[in-house]
């Protein structure tokens, strides 16, 4: 990373201001010479004619006067950045043509601002709300956003230069609303009433009339018990609708304000409560996921990168490697707790000590997820799959590698000299979109898991230093339970 200190730094998102190298601010006599440094650095891949330039933001002067006012302009910026003195010029400059130097060591917020909303458009996640990486990029976006694009600057009106500005600052409104919106939400859901509250004070000040920034902040004042402060939020929204747009609010709104004003309770958001109780059959909301007696502490970077991956919508096997009685079983219980309130269908920890063939897999399946057999025209097999099929859900599956290896086939040829039981301690994690094709925990060497190759993917390896991200390759599980899993 480069340090600030050495680079030139432009903040045009509110007020502008300019930091030279050493961190002293650039001052600008006239706002031209920040106007033309600001439309040059947003594009610096592009070269500008000179005529066209003086065009723009000249368009009441004749050309020859146009041209000059150019020149002046131009003169008083490489003043302004001390461009002479400068190892390398941040302006190209020639007869016909002006250009920002990208090869130059700068800093634009724009173009941070617009980097980090697109590495979140781009990401392959499941779905932007259950994907802590991108919320992280949002909240870095929209804490450079102190204002529409070059707030408070002198552009002049009439000109082609305010069309110009008046399109980016729109586009970059509506990028950082749809930021606040997934924010909002987001930390809604996670039971955040602080953070809640603090983006939605931001949505309502981009845009007074948002309605899905009222009906956050309603729920939130509702749930802290100020019914009062709810419905009043409320009524001010409704009387400011009513006179700038001659309009209702969405019958959303008012369906939660009529609910409110009745004390009807609002269900609370936020992920369920756990019970600290040990592997018994106690469950997690609606999820059939047993809890963890002692705190858990520690393994942040793996239970972080285990989220990042149950995240990614090609994250469809999970597997964590390790020796026996390294903690497997207990990062991946807590893991899938975490997880619960990103899966609308459960979190399921289905149990495979006792089973020993494909039939008893089954079997598992439809106890652990209580799935209805009652079509004895079909197979329990295909029947498991028209259940799972439309499901989003998480499969935490334990002694998977067990299974496996009682019904003789290794994908690999790498057996296990010790036995199955001699690490019993084995987990087997995936997610659920189409018939469940999931993950597998092993306490063996990395080369030797069934199933697995290698070379392929990435794994989230909790306790084996040397364990790395694999891709299984679904032939073992294949075998056990048939071609179509």
């Amino acid at each position: 990373m480069k340090d600030p200190s050495t680079r030139l730094e432009l903040f045009l998102l509110g007020p502008p201001q300019v930091i030279l190298p050493g961190g002293e601010p650039a001052e600008f006599t006239v706002d031209y010479a920040l106007l033309l440094l600001a439309y040059l650095a947003l594009e610096p891949q592009k070269a500008f004619r000179r005529s066209d330039l003086a065009a723009s933001f000249y368009p009441d002067s004749t050309r020859k006067q146009a041209s000059q006012n150019l020149r002046t302009a131009l003169h008083r910026l490489h003043q302004a950045l001390g461009d002479q003195q400068a190892d390398l010029s941040y302006l190209l400059c020639s007869s016909y043509t002006l250009q920002f130097n990208a090869d130059s060591d700068y800093w634009v917020d724009v173009a941070e601002f617009r980097a980090l909303i697109l590495a979140t458009q781009r990401h392959d996640h499941r779905r932007l709300g259950v994907c802590r990486d991108c919320m992280a990029r949002l909240a870095q976006a929209v804490a450079l956003y102190r204002g529409e694009l070059l707030r408070g600057v002198d552009t002049h009106q009439d000109t082609l230069f305010e069309d110009w500005l008046f399109f980016a600052r729109e586009e970059l409104q509506r990028e950082v609303i749809e930021a606040l919106h997934a924010l909002a939400q987001y930390h809604y859901e996670q039971g955040q009433f602080d953070l809640t509250e603090t983006y939605t004070n931001r949505l309502l000040r981009l845009n007074d009339l948002d309605e899905l920034g009222l009906r956050l902040q309603m729920q939130v004042s509702a749930l802290r018990g100020l019914r009062n402060q709810a419905l009043q939020r409320y009524q001010e929204f409704k009387h400011r609708l009513a006179t700038e747009l001659d309009a209702e609010p969405e019958p959303e709104t008012i369906g939660l304000a009529n609910d409110i004003q009745a004390g009807k309770e609002l269900k609370p958001p936020g992920p369920p409560q756990r019970r600290d109780t040990l592997l018994t059959s106690r469950l997690i909301s609606a999820s059939a996921l047993p809890n963890l007696l002692l705190p858990f502490v520690g393994r942040e970077a793996e239970s972080g990168q285990m989220a990042r991956l149950l995240a990614s919508r090609d994250c469809r096997l999970l597997t964590l490697v390790g020796p026996g009685g390294s903690g497997k079983t207990r990062l991946a219980m807590r893991a899938a707790a975490d997880e619960v309130p990103d899966w609308p269908d459960g979190v399921w920890l289905v149990a495979l000590d006792d089973a020993s063939a494909g039939a008893d897999l089954e079997t598992a399946l439809v106890n652990a997820l209580g799935i209805p057999i009652t079509d004895f025209t079909q197979t329990t097999r295909f029947q498991i799959y028209d259940f799972l099929r439309a499901k989003e859900l998480l499969l935490v599956l334990d002694n998977l590698p067990d299974l496996l290896d009682r019904t003789g086939v290794h994908a690999d040829g790498g057996g296990d000299s010790t036995g199955p039981g001699k690490h019993p301690c084995r987990v087997a994690m995936g997610r659920q979109k189409r018939p469940a094709r999931r993950v597998a925990a092993q306490p063996r060497r990395p080369g030797a898991i069934p199933g697995i190759d290698r070379d392929a993917f990435p794994v989230c390896a909790g306790m084996n230093p040397r364990a790395e991200t694999t891709k299984p390759s679904f032939d073992k599980l294949k075998t056990c339970f048939g071609a179509g899993f």
